[in-house]
């Protein structure tokens, strides 16, 4: 119950207006990590905002693989799917891009378990590309799944500690593979490790050729031990290719969990997240803080930070 309402409280102030930033800016990012403006098509998922003055909260991480796919977790999306309520943001060290770019579908993998959190995998649809940045390739079956022992870059845009929000700062982390098994690796601190908002981000080998392998699932609660992610080579033939090849859905897949369904975005604004400026009609944070509520409340009692 306490985790419970630290979350309401932290999506709540970001809701009414407040920068929840500010209190967040002595933190670290990933854990034990270093601030990094490289890895460009590494992005910040964000509920949508409702009004456009209103500063993004980083839900989860995640991959940008195509023009207009971003790869993520699908345990950030499943609990209630509503494609239209998140945007995208490229950034780096320095926090988050101006402008944002709405997700206009999430296809979770057919497979994916809400309890085991296996085949914990997501394809984003953008509603158009995000401009300047390049896609990151995705494994083949020549690349190597890290061994035991091995080290991995980690990045992701998440916070130091659960409840706390993350201030939209691209970290990298170095960590080292636990162990291998069933479709997933756990990483352990080497010395870094990943942490609440960084669920979705890549997992990255090391040496002289980068490789994209895994994205984070999971971890311990106190963002100290280790952290899971799912591998990519699993579901590269099965899951990822083929959503990628089919394209966007014809339809949207989207849910509405509470209140009237949030406003599509104002014609001719190019495909930017929010919705309305301040001051106008057509929404307002009360529908944020009710599609974070929704998110989280269902994973609150998970002993994870995902």
């Amino acid at each position: 119950m306490r985790r419970l309402l630290v979350l309401v409280s932290m999506f709540w102030l970001s809701a009414c207006g407040d920068d929840p930033r500010t209190a967040t800016d002595r933190h670290a990012r990933i854990v034990d990590g270093e601030l990094t403006n490289g890895f460009e098509n590494v992005v910040a998922i964000s509920l949508r905002r409702t009004q456009c003055d209103d500063p993004p909260v980083v839900l989860c991480s995640g991959t940008l693989v195509a023009p207009r796919a971003v790869l993520s977790a699908a345990h950030c999306f499943v609990p209630m799917r509503p494609g239209l309520a998140y945007e995208v943001f490229a950034g780096d060290g320095r926090g988050l891009g101006e402008e944002g770019v709405t997700v206009s579908s999430v296809v979770p993998h057919p497979g994916f378990d809400e309890l085991s959190r296996k085949n914990d995998l997501s394809v984003l649809w953008l509603e158009r590309p995000i401009d300047g940045v390049a896609p990151e390739a995705l494994p083949t079956g020549e690349t190597p799944i890290p061994e035991a022992g091995e080290r991995v870059d980690l990045v992701g845009f998440g916070a130091t500690t659960p409840g706390v929000v993350p201030d939209g700062a691209k970290r990298i982390g170095v960590g080292r593979i636990g162990s291998a098994d069933d479709g997933v690796v756990s990483v352990d601190p080497d010395p870094s490790v990943s942490c609440v908002g960084d669920s979705g981000g890549p997992l990255f080998t090391t040496g002289d050729t980068r490789a994209l392998v895994g994205v984070a699932s999971s971890g311990d609660p106190g963002c100290r031990e280790d952290s899971i992610y799912a591998l990519i080579a699993p579901a590269l033939e099965s899951f990822v290719e083929p959503t990628l090849e089919a394209g966007p859905p014809s339809e949207p897949v989207v849910a509405d969990p509470c209140g009237p369904p949030i406003p599509g975005p104002d014609v001719g604004d190019g495909g930017a997240g929010c919705a309305v400026s301040k001051g106008t009609s057509g929404g307002g944070p009360q529908w944020l803080f009710c599609l974070a509520l929704t998110a989280v409340g269902i994973r609150i009692t998970r002993a994870s930070w995902g």
